[in-house]
């Protein structure tokens, strides 16, 4: 199978990197269409199709999967009106609900990215999967201790983790303290080179079945 993208991918990104602008993105608009946002589409296409085989749930067009290459700025810090990476979310809503547990794929010249879970949910989400776990704080246990599920992410991610928990949690933490997580997501960072690879989607589908148990045990808990 010939790769989706190839080096001309990287060398625009590496280039709107250090010329993030309006106008040189104006110029290169044709280029951004070519060899970005067509390729990565088609590959957002087949890696839906390829998910769906596991979820019939996931509907989603391509387009629906693909975030813009424009940044929201009006708030930002930092000002530079594009992102530099394709960004597409593989789940049931897609780009339409980021809360929504499935797999973010990030690719830029700095690599490939792939996450799931769900990162930062509010406190309602937050909650109910932590009522989950503390109904079967080992069978959570077990999905993210599978063989598959560490060797291709290593773990949920702990970014912050809540000092007290409520009573009612307290035993479910002694057999599972990842349920004291406020986020309960995680994700692997890969070199460049496997963006252009021809077995880009052979990578990104293996990560999506290792975590395939995780995020349907979240997706339940959400009732999603």
């Amino acid at each position: 199978m010939p790769a989706y993208f190839d080096d001309r991918f990287l060398k625009f990104f590496r280039a709107l990197t250090k010329n993030n602008s309006t106008e040189w993105f104006r110029d290169h608009k044709d280029e951004y269409e070519s060899v970005v946002k067509e390729p990565a589409l088609h590959f957002a296409a087949d890696l839906i199709s390829k998910a769906q085989k596991d979820d019939p749930r996931i509907l989603i067009s391509p387009n629906e999967a693909m975030l813009r290459i424009n940044r929201d700025i009006r708030f930002a810090r930092e000002k530079h009106p594009y992102n530099t990476h394709v960004r597409l979310i593989v789940s049931r809503a897609g780009r339409a609900d980021k809360g929504v547990p499935g797999m973010y794929v990030k690719l830029g010249a700095d690599g490939l990215g792939l996450y799931g879970g769900v990162h930062c949910p509010d406190p309602k989400p937050r909650d109910l999967a932590r009522a989950a776990i503390a109904k079967d704080p080992r069978g959570f246990k077990k999905l993210i201790t599978a063989a598959p599920f560490k060797k291709h992410f290593g773990g949920l991610m702990s970014d912050e983790v809540s000092k007290r928990l409520p009573v009612e949690l307290q035993d479910a933490a002694e057999i599972c303290p990842e349920i004291a997580n406020k986020s309960f997501h995680y994700g692997v960072e890969l070199p460049a080179n496997e963006i252009t690879s021809p077995k880009l989607l052979q990578t990104a589908y293996a990560h999506w079945k290792a975590a395939f148990s995780v995020n349907q045990f979240l997706l339940a808990a959400f009732d999603k």
